[in-house]
């Protein structure tokens, strides 16, 4: 190991029985490293994270105990998902290329249409980016139907762009889609876990918003959309500096408020 991971290793083996609460920035801040190196380091050691290396100190805590540590486990659930989600956040920036961050809001802010493909259980986050981005005046099209997405796809034009929101960038249906709308001109950006794959071989502009580290908590693919949430997030809001709607956005977000909320009865 090099010596930032000699003293990630190191500070692991001195906080055993503390490290299933610790994030990658807690232990990054305790070593004088950086979330990247931890990850790295737990890598070195043969796992796919310290999410994953923390799942293996808890079984290992757990080998004899019985119920005692099953009920340990249960009342750790929330630290531990909320530790996993902390992580994916810390390698999310350590990771996204800044440079491709500046060009999807180039491309974004001057598209004549924007068109968001997100399939299956990502169709909550084209809606989402459709408000959040038409909350400070970039209007977007997000169709929940593949078919009605790939021929809008086809009728895009240079100067457009395709926005793909995914995991893996291998799904087949997102990359007819994307092919469509290369074929027609268009700007494709991807948003996917993956430094490499079909999609952001494909993809104009990438955006790398995860780790596939998923193995060891059920249902943790949540753990990546909230990434690629906040991700969205971050280009609504530099969508609100460069077309100067910061102002009309907090309006907007008040009359929407003001629009669906209830008071309670006295």
């Amino acid at each position: 190991m090099i010596p930032s991971e000699a003293r990630v290793a190191k500070a692991i083996l001195e906080h055993a029985d503390d490290i299933a609460t610790w994030s990658a920035g807690r232990l990054a801040a305790d070593t004088g490293t950086s979330p990247a190196t931890v990850i790295r380091t737990c890598q070195s050691l043969g796992y796919t994270g310290l999410n994953e290396l923390r799942s293996a100190l808890a079984r290992q805590d757990a080998d004899g105990v019985g119920a005692t540590g099953e009920d340990e486990e249960v009342a750790g659930a929330l630290e531990r998902t909320v530790a996993a989600g902390i992580e994916q956040l810390q390698a999310m920036l350590s990771i996204l290329d800044r440079d491709e961050f500046a060009r999807a809001v180039k491309a974004l802010v001057g598209a004549n249409r924007l068109l968001i493909v997100t399939m299956s259980d990502l169709a909550m986050l084209g809606q989402y980016a459709v408000f959040h981005f038409a909350l400070v005046g970039r209007t977007a099209e997000a169709p929940t139907d593949a078919l009605t997405t790939h021929v809008i796809a086809g009728m895009l034009k240079p100067g457009d762009v395709c926005l793909a929101v995914g995991h893996s960038g291998t799904n087949a249906i997102t990359m007819r889609i994307c092919q469509a709308a290369a074929a027609a001109g268009a700007t494709v950006i991807a948003v996917t876990s993956f430094a490499r794959g079909a999609l952001a071989d494909l993809a104009d502009i990438h955006l790398a918003a995860g780790t596939p580290q998923l193995e060891n908590l059920p249902h943790s693919t949540t753990r990546i959309r909230v990434s690629q949430m906040l991700l969205i997030d971050a280009l609504q809001n530099a969508l609100a500096v460069r077309l100067g709607t910061g102002l009309d956005a907090e309006t907007t977000l008040r009359t929407v408020t003001q629009y669906t909320y209830v008071r309670p009865p006295n």
